[in-house]
């Protein structure tokens, strides 16, 4: 999504949180692999002692367009740090030189990955915002191509529809201090060559039925709220076991910031992954 006050492919100051490679100052405790996959980056996080056979492919927000950020990785490690799990996070293509194509293609050869060595049910996808509109749409394609679903799925303020075509979004908006509605320019250049309504690029609109367990956090005050009810009254007709939890006055991606409503919905993602 565009910022209310910032276009992010002009923006310095956004481009400026951009952090592509984990600064050692998160990295205490923790073992770092950086390998690659057609040209891209893949860090592999994995704790110095008690390591738990457990996976989580996890794909980054940024509307696209911004790489990971401090935020991300103090999240990551405090993950691993917790669990003891091994997080795969890849540096997927952006835009505006790659389209929806190259990032799912890439997603789904990591996965592949993952199952030469772990089985499904010990993998767990997570994405927040954009990240959560690849894995969710990954999970699809998982299903439409018959391939194992990975464990579960914890979706944070994901980007299910890039149309931003619900017309609740328009009262949400008053309230939204930071994501701005004009977000579908972005999606059109995320889709690439395919409808915006298609699953790969809004998984509101792919199969669900057939879809592990979900988890969803999202906060009242983002545009992307009423697109979180939407997906979860389809997940709930078609008979998918989803885990809804909404934050009273939260902005996109709150989980990442450092305040005491972010620490409780990590608790409750550790505990989501952990049981």
């Amino acid at each position: 999504m565009l910022s209310k006050t910032t276009d992010v492919f002009s923006s310095n100051r956004l481009h400026k949180i951009n952090m592509p490679d984990p600064p050692k100052s998160t990295l205490k405790d923790i073992d770092l692999k950086i390998t690659e996959i057609d040209g891209r980056k893949v860090y592999t996080l994995s704790p110095k002692k008690n390591k738990a056979d457990k996976y989580i492919l996890f794909f980054h927000g940024g509307a696209y367009v911004i790489n990971f950020t401090l935020y991300h990785w103090r999240m990551l490690a405090q993950l691993v740090r917790e669990t003891g799990f091994t997080i795969t996070a890849p540096d997927y293509p952006l835009l505006p030189d790659y389209t929806y194509k190259e990032r799912i293609a890439m997603a789904q050869k990591l996965y592949n990955s993952l199952l030469n060595h772990a089985s499904p049910r010990n993998i767990f996808f997570m994405g927040d915002s954009s990240g959560g509109n690849l894995a969710l749409s990954l999970a699809q394609k998982l299903l439409y191509d018959g391939i194992s679903q990975p464990r579960h799925i914890v979706l944070l303020s994901p980007w299910l529809d890039v149309s931003m075509s619900n017309p609740k979004i328009k009262e949400v908006d008053k309230r939204d201090p930071y994501l701005a509605t004009n977000g579908d320019q972005l999606g059109r250049m995320h889709a690439g060559d395919r409808d915006m309504k298609d699953y790969l690029v809004s998984p509101m609109y792919g199969p669900v039925k057939g879809l592990v367990e979900i988890s969803l956090f999202t906060g009242t005050d983002e545009i992307l709220n009423p697109d979180a009810h939407k997906f979860k009254d389809l997940a709930n007709t078609q008979g998918v076991t989803i885990n809804f939890y909404e934050y009273e006055h939260m902005i996109h991606d709150w989980i990442l910031f450092p305040i005491p409503e972010a620490k409780k919905a990590f608790k409750q993602v550790i505990a989501i992954i952990k049981r």
